[in-house]
């Protein structure tokens, strides 16, 4: 069986542009799922962010390393505007009085 693969491998002709193209090939597929990757995660954290009620453009923020971290702690420790509205329309006191 060895043999048989050897002699396959031996019969393709030698190109020596071919790694280099298959090298090229997989790292724009590798940087496309990257782009891919980030373009989903700034769309999550907008969704995220619109939703709390604070204004979409603060989910750019998660690109910044460590300001990221500020900022998730700050959104989950802090009265979201949307709570903020909901109380005052139910007219429940805020939680700072």
């Amino acid at each position: 069986m060895l043999k048989a693969c050897v002699h396959l491998i031996s019969l393709v002709p030698y190109h020596p542009g071919a790694w280099g193209a298959l090298a090229g090939g997989f790292i724009a597929l590798w940087a496309l799922f990257a782009v891919a990757l980030i373009v989903f995660t700034i769309y999550c954290s907008w969704r995220v962010a619109e939703k709390c009620g604070y204004p979409g453009v603060y989910s750019l923020l998660m690109l910044i390393p460590l300001v990221n971290v500020i900022v998730q702690l700050a959104w989950v420790f802090s009265e979201w505007p949307i709570e903020t509205e909901v109380r005052r329309l139910r007219g429940t006191p805020t939680q700072n009085t």
